[in-house]
């Protein structure tokens, strides 16, 4: 039972066609909606409620992305790293 760890590049491009498909699902809602019961507002409150699940979606891609632009230490290699220095350390 392995963990799939996908590159930021397909990560990016998943959450890209993702936003698409909510789009797209958001317009025939709304569409019907507004066909139907004539809900106007249906257009407006589908197209935020997108805009914002896209942006809480992306906060965890946008935030890797600039600690590897900031030249950090990936947090996966944190603790790999200190044992390599208390590894150092215990040279003669």
């Amino acid at each position: 039972v392995g963990c799939v760890v996908l590159s930021l590049f397909s990560q990016g491009m998943f959450l890209h066609l993702f936003a698409d498909m909510l789009g797209s699902l958001s317009v025939i809602g709304s569409s019907l909606l507004i066909h139907c019961s004539q809900m106007y507002i249906a257009d407006p409150v589908c197209s935020v409620l997108v805009a914002l699940l896209i942006m809480w979606s992306t906060g965890p891609l946008i935030t890797h992305s600039a600690t590897i632009l900031l030249h950090r230490l990936p947090a996966e290699l944190q603790s790999a790293l200190q044992q390599c220095v208390d590894r150092c350390r215990q040279l003669p």
